[in-house]
């Protein structure tokens, strides 16, 4: 049912929404605010507005109700190019990411592999 909608819109002016990731996951395009982490995350699969501009705001959003043959592109874009990363794989690699950065420190460092408790060494 989502993938078959129109674009929703977001419009917040916090850092993140995860209702927006959610919509995107079932296929949904989204509208969504500039002031959010999501423009990083999502870069081109979403429309972005500034939420201080409701000029802005109101042009993103008419383009998308009227120019069906560009929101049906990008509703194929969503549906083919969007993977969600599960709360697992993303624990995975900021884990990865972090056991990176430790193995670089010097090896007297008291944040060092051995310093940290049995869990965090992955024991």
């Amino acid at each position: 049912m989502m993938a078959a909608c129109s674009p929703c819109s977001r419009p917040s002016t916090s850092s993140g929404d995860c209702r927006s990731l959610r919509d995107l996951g079932f296929g949904c395009p989204c509208i969504i605010s500039s002031a959010s982490a999501l423009p990083q995350t999502v870069d081109t699969l979403a429309h972005y507005f500034d939420p201080e501009n409701s000029t802005e705001a109101d042009r993103v959003t008419q383009n998308a109700i009227e120019d069906r043959d560009a929101t049906e592109v990008w509703n194929e874009r969503v549906a083919t190019e969007f993977r969600p990363v599960s709360w697992d794989a993303s624990a995975r690699a900021i884990l990865k990411s972090i056991d990176h950065g430790r193995n670089r420190l010097p090896a007297g460092d008291a944040t060092t592999r051995e310093a940290l408790p049995r869990r965090a060494r992955g024991a």
